[in-house]
């Protein structure tokens, strides 16, 4: 508990979680340094006096007193006093999974997928329970009393999964509101994604790139696709460039090769292996069989 940075850690479960406090854990401030950075998650709370948290883009929002913030890692921000006797608390933290076997549910799974939809987001909350954990952090750290270590990381213990349960009922709450949009939204989306899928499937297209074209988070993505098609993002992307070539094999004297790469395959065998699954024949034979028929 000397002065410097403070390192903490915590296991719940099978989540690791580090955590660094420093001398600036807590204080009264006029302003914070410039805009910079961290690659860790960054909690401030606001104890006294509230203050403004200033982003990047130039955007920004007041936090009150009892209000708290998380900031992800490569975001860049500062903030300034909301009055003379603004207070506030400053934890970052990174978390891993722990490598020894554990049984029941993974937090490290359900914590890491609700914050990497976050990643770009600065998430704003009000929560009692979570704010005195703070409270008392302060006070333990300002003036240590025996055995300060583990007691600080019993309290941070409890912090993390205050604010893991906060962060999955905001996830529970985007689920539910996306479910009750009525059909004209889930026509809207079904239009775009036959619309990317046509503009887009001869190129080297992620989950991702579809995601922040249609301005969703990868896993509502994902929801949207199986609610509409009952398919994922890479099965909808092999049936259109397949449709593609089995349309190009019959419309063009074009060699199967060819038609492979113009569709977006960069592997001949992937192209011949999805093919032969799809259809039940292969390429070469498709084109003979049908334009006999014909």
């Amino acid at each position: 508990m000397e002065s410097g940075y403070l390192i903490f850690e915590n296991s719940i479960g099978d989540l690791r979680i580090s955590s660094i406090a420093d001398q600036g854990f807590y204080k009264h401030y006029a302003m914070s340094p410039e805009l910079h950075t961290h690659s860790y998650y960054e909690i401030l709370f606001s104890l006294e006096g509230g203050f403004f948290l200033n982003l990047s883009d130039g955007m920004g929002r007041e936090i009150p007193v009892g209000s708290f913030c998380l900031i992800p890692p490569g975001m860049y921000h500062g903030t300034r006093a909301g009055g003379t006797a603004s207070q506030k608390l400053a934890l970052r933290f990174r978390y891993t999974k722990d490598t020894e076997g554990r049984e029941g549910e993974s937090l490290y799974e359900r914590f890491h997928r609700v914050l990497k939809e976050e990643r770009q987001t600065v998430l704003f909350f009000e929560d009692a329970e979570i704010v005195r954990c703070m409270e008392l952090l302060r006070d333990e750290i300002g003036s240590p009393g025996i055995g300060a270590k583990e007691y600080i990381e019993s309290v941070l213990s409890r912090l993390y999964l205050l604010l893991m349960r906060k962060l999955c009922e905001r996830d529970g709450q985007s689920d539910e509101k996306s479910q009750v949009k009525g059909g004209d939204e889930q026509e809207k989306r079904r239009l775009q994604s036959e619309e990317y899928f046509q503009q887009y499937y001869t190129q080297p297209i992620t989950e991702d790139h579809m995601a922040e074209r249609m301005c969703l988070s990868r896993r509502q993505l994902s929801r949207v696709l199986r609610e509409i098609y009952g398919k994922s993002f890479r099965q909808l992307l092999i049936e259109e460039r397949l449709n593609r070539a089995a349309q190009l094999l019959l419309t063009t004297d074009q060699s199967v090769e060819e038609i492979a790469f113009a569709v977006g395959y960069t592997s001949l065998s992937g192209f011949y292996t999805a093919f032969r699954q799809s259809f039940g024949i292969s390429a070469g034979r498709y084109r003979k069989e049908f334009l006999k028929i014909q």
